[in-house]
């Protein structure tokens, strides 16, 4: 079985909730890491997901190991972040979501990095 490891880096910020962005944020990857672990639940190809951040810099790292070859552990990480993002309350504008809620947090992507495990 192959085994592919992925990081997902995001800069994110908090739209609509200037002063509880900080506890709103926490929340929010707290949410994140649920949602993710439901994912793990469902599907046998996906495990030892986590999610780490500073909400001082606004930077987000998601990790998740795909069951899959490297070129199709990309895509089906890539799925499985974006739907757990979405699931938690947040939004991935530069993804192509055209609307957003009045208060998102909104992720832009800086890095991914893929490895064997």
């Amino acid at each position: 079985m192959t085994q592919t490891g992925t990081t997902w880096r995001f800069t994110v910020h908090v739209r609509g909730a200037d002063q509880l962005s900080d506890q709103y944020l926490e929340e929010h990857l707290e949410r994140l890491q649920e949602e993710l672990l439901k994912l793990e639940d469902c599907n046998t190809d996906l495990h030892d997901s986590g999610v780490g951040g500073s909400l001082a810099s606004g930077e987000v790292e998601i990790e998740l190991f795909v069951d899959l070859p490297l070129d199709e552990a990309v895509r089906r990480a890539r799925h499985v972040v974006r739907t757990a993002i979405h699931a938690a309350g947040g939004f991935t504008p530069s993804w192509g979501d055209e609307t957003s809620p009045v208060t998102a947090v909104e992720y832009e992507p800086e890095t991914t990095e893929l490895a064997p495990a």
